[in-house]
């Protein structure tokens, strides 16, 4: 199967210099120094890799005709075959050291670089629907709206919290870069914020369509949600405060996928058929935001690690495009079909 509208999330590599994207087609690429230029890694097979996760320096992807053959490749280039997965890979997650690859499908697998083994970790009734490394510890939500905690390499697990209705597909969950929480969005339109040292779960959002995308902010302060056609909540996950909220002045803009800046000033989402909209400093002026226009749907925006660039994958039209934060210039890089995934490269050169 060719998941041609599929849109997954976007990173930035620390320098600028680098995007890492596929087509649909299998087609690997490095768009270098944001030029046009397309240096192709390699076809990795006729069939579209469902997907890929970055670490460090070492990538990992999923291809073959049920996409459960597992690569690697280094910042190098140096690429290698881990092996089968068993069934077709739903998510993939790169440890912050390099050593450690994550699959999953119902089953959970590790694979461990250093040692050239893997391992099966788990085994769940539903898909895993998300992947978080925080350190060496590995959290894993699944269809069914469970969210378990392993630690690594023992894969000793915990159930931390349960939704209790089916997740949002990818966007259902995100988890604090410092392990302390994580929140989960779910199909009957439930937010909750679950809270791993008290182990409670708080009700933070309760709508007609759900939250359309989470984020939290890169200290695990807070929390943002679309959770209305043009309305964003920001919410203090630490504290029962009254959340932050963003409108805009258009009715129906369809806001989704936020994504905050490395220093979590500023925050960013896509805005259906507009491009993307920036509030560049949501806390002292919520009230201000501007649109950065494209010409395709674009999806899953992101912030460079200096905040100078915001990038966003088009959709159909195939282009990613790329916006200077300052002057809000915007250029487009044409990929070779569907532009489904595009992520910055930490190591990228």
């Amino acid at each position: 199967t060719i998941r041609i509208r599929e849109k997954q999330i976007p990173l930035v590599s620390s320098d600028r210099s680098t995007i890492f994207s596929y087509d649909r087609f299998g087609a690997l690429r490095i768009l270098n120094r944001l030029r046009p230029d397309l240096y192709n890694l390699g076809d990795v097979s006729p069939f579209a890799p469902s997907k890929f996760a970055i670490g460090n320096r070492r990538m990992a992807w999923s291809s073959g005709g049920s996409n459960r053959t597992i690569h690697v490749i280094n910042a190098e280039q140096e690429k290698r075959v881990l092996g089968d997965h068993g069934e077709q890979v739903e998510m993939l997650a790169v440890s912050p050291d390099d050593r450690y690859v994550v699959s999953g499908g119902t089953q959970l697998r590790l694979w461990d670089l250093k040692d050239d083994t893997s391992v099966l970790l788990a085994s769940f009734p539903k898909p895993v629907r998300h992947l978080a490394f925080v350190g060496q510890t590995l959290f894993c939500a699944t269809a069914e709206g469970k969210v378990h905690r392993l630690e690594l390499p023992s894969g000793k697990a915990e159930l931390v919290g349960e939704h209790g209705a089916l997740l949002r597909g990818m966007v259902g969950v995100v988890v604090d870069p410092k392990g302390r929480w994580f929140a989960t969005s779910g199909v009957r339109q439930r937010v909750y914020l679950h809270d791993l040292q008290s182990g409670q779960k708080r009700l933070l959002s309760e709508g007609k369509k759900g939250a359309r995308g989470l984020a939290a902010s890169p200290d695990g302060e807070f929390l943002a949600m679309s959770v209305a056609d043009s309305e964003v909540q920001i919410v203090s996950a630490l504290a029962e405060r009254e959340p932050v909220v963003l409108q805009t002045r258009e009715r129906r803009e369809d806001l989704a996928f936020p994504a905050f800046s490395s220093d979590g000033r500023s925050l960013v989402m896509s805005s259906e058929h507009l491009g993307v909209r920036l509030w560049s400093d949501w806390q002292n002026k919520p009230e201000e935001s501007r649109v950065l226009a494209a010409n395709d749907d674009t999806s899953f925006p992101v912030f460079s690690p200096d905040g100078r660039l915001i990038v966003a994958p088009g959709g159909d039209s195939g282009f990613t495009s790329v916006w200077e934060v300052a002057t809000g210039q915007r250029r487009d890089i044409k990929g070779s079909s569907t532009s489904m995934q595009a992520q910055y490269w930490p190591a990228g050169n």
